[in-house]
């Protein structure tokens, strides 16, 4: 079984799969914009007591959110 991505490597994620999707919408894309959907994501998620790993998982989500924008968007642009 592979190991799960540590919290830290998982909001990393989350701020650079952010900025790609910033990139491919906007002329001037902001890596901030994906520190501040890391620190909501994690805020929210120590406001209603969850653990480690259930933020991992929270953060994994949000991540596979932003992928199928991105996908999504893609599609669009090649139809």
């Amino acid at each position: 079984m592979a190991d799960k991505k540590s919290l830290a490597d998982l909001v990393e994620e989350l701020v650079e799969i952010t900025y790609e999707l910033e990139k491919a919408k906007y002329s001037r894309p902001e890596r901030a914009h994906g520190w501040i959907k890391a620190a909501y994501v994690l805020a929210y998620g120590l406001d209603n007591g969850l653990g480690k790993r259930q933020l991992a998982d929270v953060v994994q989500r949000r991540i596979n959110d932003v992928r199928k924008e991105m996908s999504d968007l893609s599609d669009k642009v090649e139809a």
